[in-house]
């Protein structure tokens, strides 16, 4: 049950990495920042889900649902960025507008991660994402007491 709930999101993944694979052989240098954005970009939508969640004391492993609505969003509708424009900022389901803040936090997520790996190193990258997601949590955590 568990695999077939995650096939279409794991396929888009699959496809997504073939491309990138391709893309780094015609040019190597776009094809490690493509796939360093969209890492970057899958890590500032955890993020997004860290800061929405925890307050509100809800589990970071529900799936996403319409914040109008409530309507639960399928798998392939939560990669980064990409299905924000397909839809044109709007719910599937009750056609209500998408925040802004979702591929926005995901774009400056995966330009930050390109800078940081251009201007110094990987190394130094997971550094960052790790001290950045434990001080989300931490902030997270602290908003929960606190309400």
């Amino acid at each position: 049950m568990v695999f077939k709930r995650y096939f279409k999101f794991s396929l888009y993944i699959l496809l997504f990495l073939i491309f990138d694979i391709f893309v780094a052989f015609l040019n190597p240098f776009i094809g490690i920042y493509l796939f360093i954005f969209f890492a970057g970009a899958f890590t500032g939508s955890f993020w997004l889900v860290l800061i929405d969640r925890i307050p509100k004391n809800r589990s970071i492993l529900a799936p996403n649902t319409c914040d109008a609505c409530g309507y639960i969003i399928p798998e392939e509708w939560t990669l980064p960025i990409i299905p924000y424009i397909l839809q044109k900022g709007k719910c599937l389901n009750c056609g209500s507008r998408i925040s802004l803040k979702y591929p926005m936090t995901e774009i400056f997520s995966g330009i930050l991660f390109c800078a940081i790996t251009y201007f110094s190193s990987l190394f130094y990258l997971l550094y960052f994402v790790v001290i950045l997601s434990f001080i989300l949590l931490i902030v997270s955590l602290y908003k929960k007491v606190k309400n």
